[in-house]
C-alpha cells in the first residue's frame, strides 16, 4: 500500500478554498482522490454526536461549548483552542478513516486548519502537503465575502455586521500569513497560493508533485 497523499488547504473565510476544490477536482477527475472540507466534517460530527447523546444520554468525552462557537464570537487565541479541539475530535478520525480507505489523495479544506496544527510526527504513514490561500486584493475580497454573506446569511451571526466581520476575517488571513511565513522560515514545507486566475493550475500542479 502505497503512502497516502495529505493535502490540506486553509485560508480564512472566504479566501477561495471550496471554490479551489471544486474546480481541482475536477481537473484531477480522479476516483481514488478525495474532498472533504473541515465544516462538512465538524457539522457531521455535531450530529451524530447529539444523536447518540439523545439516545443514550450525557457521552464522557464530549466538545466542550467552544467547540460549538462561532468564528466571529471569539478571539484569534480562543479560535485556535477552537480549532484544536476540531482537530482532535473530528478531523484527526476523518484522516485515519482516509488511510484506512487506501485513497490516493486526501483534499481537507476549512478555516479550522491554522497553520502549526498539523505534526508530521503523528502520522509517519502519509506524505503531507499544506497549502494557504489567499486573497490581497482587499476591494476583491470584501466584494467576494459581501455576496457570499448574503446568499448564506446564518442566524447564529446576524448579531454581527457583515464590515464587522470582514474585519476580522482579514485580520485572521493576516495571521495565517505572518505564521506561515514563520513556519516557513523554520524550515516546514507550505504553499500559498494567491486568489486569482492562475491559482487552480498552481494547486493541481501542487498536488501532482
Amino acid at each position: 500500500m502505497s503512502k497516502l497523499q495529505l493535502c490540506l488547504v486553509t485560508g480564512a473565510n472566504g479566501s477561495g478554498k471550496t471554490w479551489l476544490n471544486n474546480n481541482a477536482a475536477h481537473l484531477l477527475g480522479d476516483v481514488r482522490t478525495q474532498f472533504e472540507e473541515t465544516d462538512q466534517v465538524r457539522a457531521t460530527f455535531q450530529c451524530h454526536h447529539r444523536e447518540a447523546e439523545a439516545e443514550h444520554g450525557p457521552i464522557p468525552g464530549a466538545p466542550s461549548p467552544l467547540f460549538y462557537k462561532s468564528f466571529y464570537d471569539m478571539s484569534i487565541d480562543e479560535f485556535v483552542d477552537h480549532c484544536q479541539e476540531v482537530w482532535n475530535v473530528a478531523l484527526v478520525p476523518s484522516i485515519r478513516g482516509a488511510i484506512k480507505r487506501d485513497l490516493k489523495r486526501f483534499v481537507l479544506s476549512g478555516v479550522h486548519l491554522p497553520p502549526g496544527m498539523f505534526r508530521e510526527e503523528d502520522f509517519p504513514d502519509i506524505q503531507a502537503k499544506q497549502v494557504l490561500i489567499v486573497q490581497s486584493n482587499t476591494d476583491k475580497y470584501w466584494k467576494r465575502f459581501e455576496e457570499r454573506e448574503k446568499e448564506e446569511r446564518r442566524a447564529s451571526t446576524r448579531h454581527i455586521s457583515i464590515e464587522e466581520k470582514f474585519e476580522k476575517v482579514v485580520k485572521l488571513q493576516n495571521w495565517f500569513i505572518q505564521r506561515v511565513t514563520e513556519l516557513m522560515a523554520q524550515g516546514h514545507d507550505w504553499t500559498i497560493i494567491e486568489n486569482d486566475e492562475n491559482s487552480v493550475k498552481t494547486f493541481v500542479d501542487e498536488l501532482r508533485r
